[in-house]
């Protein structure tokens, strides 16, 4: 049978760690004891010798457009340094204690066409910066949903191996995870690249941060005129306070009443290497020492003019959720006012600042990873902040733990959506899907649950509201009481079920509960590890999951909500409940005709689901086996847009398809859909043969293929 995947994001709290437990294998190897006193780096200890710029500035960069570009470096104290720049010369004075120089290169527009830059010394040294590209600039930061890299995603070797194709207008960068850095009690003028910039290819790319790089790539297929350059730095399974100056943090401990000590986690800290975090290289997680990486890893990037922020993280907070709603907002600011500090004014202190709500976490549904998005949903308080939200494409199969969705590439186009309003003013594109905007009851027992913005539905339901889903999951969850006490809101029997959008206004959707006798009083929406999410705008940004009651349209606070869940948790298996709120419409569906090995699909790669990394050949393993199995139909079928129109193949999802033996069941990956053949490659040890493939035969299946009427494939099982 298969080995679980490791998990990677811990937490500090006694019920979070129990909670991940199970997936989690941890190896204490150090015990990091730090000094109290740290020189800064900033006193040069003693004087350059030769003309040099720090390692966030070189060949094939990308300087951001339209504003004017610092450029320094170190040389010899009291030299002169010219820098040649398209039209410009410009001279900076070595400083003579520090050596330091610097010159403001200035505004230009985005363009295609590479420039030099130039500089000479008085000392008499040399240095040029080729392949220069002049566009928009992006740091990503975060955890491991932000560091996990583009060759371990769905389908990373394909996308590794086209990554070439974007060179001319794509350009990356990356700061190391070095082991030097969670010593680090000062701010940092430089720090260490384990990617220099470089332009994409299948040389920098395969370890380079996924989500940056998806959504470097979504933004020049969106403007093929300007090009982009990604800086990732980020450290997977580290906390907020890690990335936070000591100001802001103090002040949000001392708001929040946190008793934790930035002063006692400053001087000492238990660094633990987690094997889920392996395939990342990282050097370890746990408790980071406060501070230590915004200094070694943040700081030195404040002299480069950027356009924004990708930000991913949160996991590693969730014991925390009320001080975190103190902590990510105030980080927000700090940066901002930092980079707008050190450029002069090219950063904005309204610069874009686009994050990622969290996906799936397996908690048992007790509302760990529901309250914590709630939290994370404080920083929509500030100017020009984007969420996109995830947590309708958590991968319960993921080969790095259920807590990291594979698809990097869907959450890249979220977060690219939100891009074209606040960074491209696009006013026809939203900053983030549908809010819910006020809840009331209606004649009939139907709740009327209004939004911000037009819906669509996803086609799980049937069409034009005709077809309700009885019994079955929808996404949402509705109380009727809300009072805040030990036991919580008690659930509404039977659930309500969703009719559909409101014919006559587009922006609202309509829940019956006139089946039940009770009166709803509060609702909730996606708030489960594995949420049903059906309801979007047109251009699939997903509603974003609330807690609001019902006539006022107030949110309730998230720990309300959190009872409410925790409260209806027994009872969850008592009612039907679809992994994605499918049921079979009646209709006669596919039939399978026919189940035979085939060979393994290559395009995938030659990893899968806990057997090795990027580069691990597991297929030649003596002891791992790789094979195909082709199923085919009786008539031709396609898949339901349940995630994302753009990869119908669902590689890495729970796409309903399990193979195992009598008893125990893994999922595989569907590698393509062709007519009515549906193509899977299965991993397995020797000892753990797989005999029986399965389609929707599992307790809570996933329902993700039909014909071109959408009736659904019948569930089968097969003997191989």
């Amino acid at each position: 049978p298969q080995p679980a995947p490791p998990a990677s994001e811990p937490t500090r709290s006694p019920a979070s760690s129990a909670i991940m437990a199970l997936a989690r294998v941890r190896t204490l190897v150090m015990l990091v004891v730090l000094a109290v006193a740290v020189q800064d780096s900033r006193c040069v200890a003693s004087s350059p010798t030769a003309l040099s710029v720090p390692s966030h500035y070189g060949s094939h960069m990308v300087l951001r457009r339209d504003v004017p570009a610092l450029l320094w470096g170190l040389d010899v104290p009291g030299s002169t340094v010219t820098v040649s720049y398209r039209s410009s010369t410009l001279q900076g004075s070595a400083a003579a204690t520090t050596g330091r120089w610097q010159v403001t290169l200035p505004a230009a527009p985005a363009t295609l066409v590479p420039v030099n830059i130039s500089m000479s010394s008085t000392s008499g040294g040399s240095l040029v910066l080729t392949d220069v590209l002049i566009g928009d600039v992006y740091v990503c930061s975060g955890q491991s949903n932000m560091e996990l890299w583009v060759g371990a995603t769905a389908n990373g070797t394909a996308e590794v191996a086209s990554s070439g194709d974007h060179g001319d207008r794509l350009r990356v960068v990356q700061v190391s995870t070095d082991a030097s850095f969670p010593k680090t009690t000062a701010p940092q003028d430089t720090t260490i690249m384990n990617v220099p910039w470089s332009r994409s290819s299948p040389a920098s790319v395969p370890k380079f941060s996924a989500a940056c790089y998806y959504f470097g790539v979504e933004q020049i297929t969106r403007r093929s005129g300007i090009p982009v350059g990604m800086i990732a730095s980020s450290w997977g399974g580290t906390e907020v306070e890690a990335w936070m100056d000591p100001t802001s943090l103090a002040k949000c401990n001392e708001s929040r009443g946190s008793t934790v000590s930035p002063a006692a986690t400053m001087a000492s800290s238990v660094i633990e290497i987690d094997p889920g975090l392996a395939y990342l290289g990282s050097k370890g997680v746990g408790v980071m020492p406060h501070s230590s990486l915004y200094y070694s890893m943040i700081t030195p990037l404040t002299t480069l003019s950027i356009t924004g922020w990708l930000w991913y993280q949160g996991e590693s907070n969730a014991d925390n959720p009320t001080l975190y709603e103190c902590t990510f907002p105030a980080l927000i600011s700090q940066w901002r006012e930092l980079w707008a500090m050190q450029t002069k004014g090219s950063t904005s202190t309204e610069a874009p600042f686009l994050f990622v709500q969290l996906s799936s976490w397996p908690s048992g549904d007790t509302g760990v990873i529901a309250t914590q998005r709630h939290a994370q949903m404080a920083a929509l308080g500030l100017p020009a902040v984007g969420m996109a939200v995830a947590a309708d494409i958590g991968d319960p199969a993921s080969a790095f733990h259920p807590i990291h969705p594979p698809w990097k590439q869907e959450v890249a186009r979220r977060l690219a959506l939100s891009a074209e309003s606040l960074v491209h003013a696009n006013a026809t594109v939203p900053v983030a899907g549908p809010a819910v905007a006020g809840i009331t009851m209606a004649s009939g027992g139907i709740i009327r649950v209004s939004f911000d913005q037009d819906l669509m539905l996803l086609p799980l339901y049937g069409s034009a509201g005709i077809d309700p889903v009885v019994g079955f999951d929808n996404g949402f969850d509705v109380y009727h009481s809300t009072s805040d006490t030990d036991a919580g809101p008690v659930p509404l029997t039977p659930p309500p079920t969703l009719l559909g959008i409101d014919p006559s206004d587009p922006k609202t959707a309509l829940l019956n509960a006139s089946a039940s006798s009770q009166t709803p009083t509060l609702v909730l929406y996606g708030w489960h590890d594995y949420p049903t999410m059906p309801i979007q705008n047109g251009h699939g940004q997903p509603a974003i999951p609330f807690v609001a009651v019902i006539h006022a349209g107030e949110r309730q606070s998230a720990q309300v909500a959190q009872r409410a869940v925790a409260a209806s948790a027994a009872s969850a298996s008592q009612r039907p409940r679809l992994l994605d709120g499918r049921r079979p419409r009646g209709q006669t569906g596919p039939q399978v005709a026919a189940v035979a090995l085939d060979s393994w699909d290559k395009s995938w790669g030659d990893y899968h689901y806990g057997y090795g990394g990027p580069g691990n050949n597991v297929c030649a393993s003596a002891t791992i086996f790789c094979v195909g199995i082709r199923i085919t139909f009786d008539q031709p079928i396609t898949s339901v847009p349940l995630y994302g129109d753009a990869h119908p193949a669902y590689r890495g999802f729970a796409n309903g398809f399990e193979v195992g033996t009598k008893n125990t069941f893994v999922p595989v990956a569907v590698t393509g859909i062709h007519g009515a053949v549906v193509q899977l490659n299965v991993t397995y040890a020797s000892a753990g043969t797989p005999t029986v493939v399965r389609y929707a035969a599992g307790t809570f299946p996933t329902h993700p293929l039909a014909n071109s009427q959408g009736d659904f494939v019948a569930p089968f099982v097969h003997a191989l």
